[in-house]
């Protein structure tokens, strides 16, 4: 699924594994693995190898019924195309959902400020959409 990138294994003192972190900016490319000695030996791995399980976090997801591709039934429940692909995404990402119906995908207000998706995303109420947006010059 993920190309698969072979690195050989390491072995570096723990100031150096320190040093290596501060400097990935964010990005970690190495799995930990402690021995009984004073040295830590590291096992590089593809970073993609990780991507596929997210360990049930729940996601807040946002979504504008939009026939004919998101449907909300009597109940409130979405369904549809996009709410299938969403559905196959988050089995195989290993995440749980909390499903937010929003009214409107966002349009810039007066004040500079966006409402709806665009909103819930920028304000961090929402984590992620799958609603069907258009590409705007102001979005």
């Amino acid at each position: 699924m993920w190309p698969q990138v072979p690195l050989p294994p390491v072995c570096v003192s723990n100031a150096s594994v320190h040093a290596q972190i501060g400097n990935a900016q964010g990005i970690v490319i190495t799995r930990e693995l402690g021995l009984p000695s004073r040295k830590l030996w590291r096992v590089n791995e593809n970073v993609w190898s990780r991507r596929g399980d997210l360990q049930g976090v729940t996601w807040r997801v946002g979504f504008v019924p939009f026939v004919p591709m998101l449907f909300v039934d009597d109940a409130g429940h979405p369904f549809g195309f996009n709410y299938a692909l969403w559905s196959i995404i988050e089995q195989e990402l290993n995440v749980t959902s909390h499903l937010v119906k929003v009214d409107t995908f966002g349009k810039l207000r007066e004040d500079g400020q966006w409402n709806g998706v665009v909103g819930m995303l920028q304000r961090s109420e929402l984590d992620i959409t799958f609603s069907l947006m258009s590409t705007t010059y102001a979005r």
